[in-house]
C-alpha cells in the first residue's frame, strides 16, 4: 500500500476515515510512517490554514508541497511551472544520453525508454498545448543536430517512422500526448460509475481531458482530438 489519500468534506468524517484505516492496518499488522503523513485543508479552492491535529498527523507546512508522479497535489496544479520543470528534466536526460557513446539505434531506444517517460507521466494531467508539444519535438531534433546525430537536411518524417519501415523509430511526443489523452478520455466516458459520470459532466475544460466538452479532430490519422470549448 502506497500513497494512500483520504478525502472528506467534514472534520468528523476525516476522523472516521482515519479510524477505519488504522483498524485495517492493525488487522494486517502494518504500521504507517506518521512522520511522512500530513493533512491538507482546502476551502473554496486554495489551501486553508488548519492547526488541528488528526490522529497525530500534522498539517502540511505552507512551504512544502506533496508530489505524486512529479505532479504537485496541493489543491491546484500550476501548469506553467510544471511544464517548465518537465521540459528541463526531459532536456537534461536527452543531453546525458547524447553525451554517451551509444549507437544510433540504441540512442533512440534510450531516449524513448528513459527520457520520454518523464513527460508521459504528465499527459492527461498537465495542460500541454499543441504548440508546447511541437516545441518539445523541435527541442529533441535540435539536440540531436547539436550532437551530430541528425543532419540539418534530414527528413523529419523518417526520424519518427518505425525502424521496420526504414525510419529511425523516435517517439513523436505530440502524438504520444494526444493519443494518451484520447485513450484516457474514452476510458472515462465509457465508465458507468455514477461518481465518474458526474465529474465528467462538470469537466468543462478544467482538466486536459475536458470530459464535458465536444471534441474537434487535430490529427485524423492518429485519431487524436482536442476539446472544443
Amino acid at each position: 500500500m502506497d500513497d494512500l489519500k483520504l478525502f472528506s468534506g467534514t472534520k468528523a468524517n476525516l476522523q472516521a476515515l482515519i479510524g477505519t484505516t488504522r483498524t485495517f492496518s492493525d488487522d494486517i499488522k502494518m504500521s504507517f510512517g506518521l512522520d511522512k503523513c500530513a493533512t491538507l485543508s482546502i476551502v473554496k479552492g486554495p489551501p486553508h490554514n488548519n492547526p488541528e491535529v488528526y490522529a497525530d498527523i500534522h498539517q502540511l507546512p505552507p512551504e512544502e508541497q506533496y508530489r505524486y508522479l512529479e505532479v504537485c497535489q496541493d489543491g491546484r496544479i500550476n501548469h506553467t511551472q510544471l511544464k517548465k520543470e518537465f521540459q528541463e528534466k526531459y532536456k537534461s536526460r536527452v543531453t546525458k544520453l547524447l553525451n554517451t557513446l551509444l549507437s544510433g539505434g540504441n540512442l533512440i531506444k534510450a531516449i524513448s525508454s528513459w527520457a520520454v517517460p518523464v513527460l508521459t507521466y504528465s499527459f492527461g494531467i498537465v495542460k500541454w498545448s499543441v504548440n508546447d508539444l511541437d516545441e518539445l519535438d523541435r527541442l529533441t531534433r535540435r539536440l540531436l543536430t547539436k550532437f551530430r546525430h541528425l543532419h540539418t537536411n534530414s527528413s523529419v518524417i523518417r526520424l519518427y517512422l518505425p525502424r521496420r519501415r526504414g525510419g529511425r523509430g523516435l517517439l513523436n511526443i505530440k502524438n504520444q500526448c494526444l493519443n494518451q489523452e484520447a485513450s484516457l478520455r474514452r476510458k472515462l466516458l465509457t465508465n458507468r460509475d455514477p461518481l465518474i459520470t458526474a465529474v465528467a459532466r462538470e469537466d468543462a475544460g478544467y482538466t486536459p481531458l475536458s470530459l464535458g466538452c465536444e471534441l474537434i479532430p487535430v490529427d485524423r490519422q492518429n485519431q487524436a482530438y482536442l476539446p472544443m470549448l
